[in-house]
């Protein structure tokens, strides 16, 4: 018969392996508030480089390429939206400068 404290030992020393297994994987996931992905809006307006207001229109108009998020009277912008939105800009201005040049040279 095996010795009963023997086995709780080994039994308490997988848990605290799960344990510390699962802190590690929620470290992982827990994002720090200033690497967070949502932007007020005058930061969200800094990094595209208009005025706030011009936010706010289209916040109010709905017709911008990114989603706003309202939580009480804030607004909030995702950072990776923003940037998807201005690297598809620039690609989508690229690609019809050439475009532009093709067609001239026919």
């Amino acid at each position: 018969m095996e010795n009963p404290f023997a086995t709780i030992l080994k039994e308490l020393e997988e848990l605290k392996g799960m344990v510390s297994a699962l802190q590690d994987w929620r470290a992982e996931k827990v994002v720090p508030p200033a690497e967070s992905d949502f932007m007020q809006l005058a930061d969200a307006a800094q990094l595209l480089g208009i005025s706030k207001s011009t936010l706010y229109k289209y916040s109010c108009s709905r017709q911008s390429p990114f989603t706003f998020y309202k939580v009480g009277k804030r607004l909030f912008c995702k950072r990776s939206e923003l940037l998807n939105y201005m690297n598809g800009s620039k690609l989508a201005s690229v690609e019809s400068y050439a475009n532009h040049r093709l067609s001239a040279r026919k």
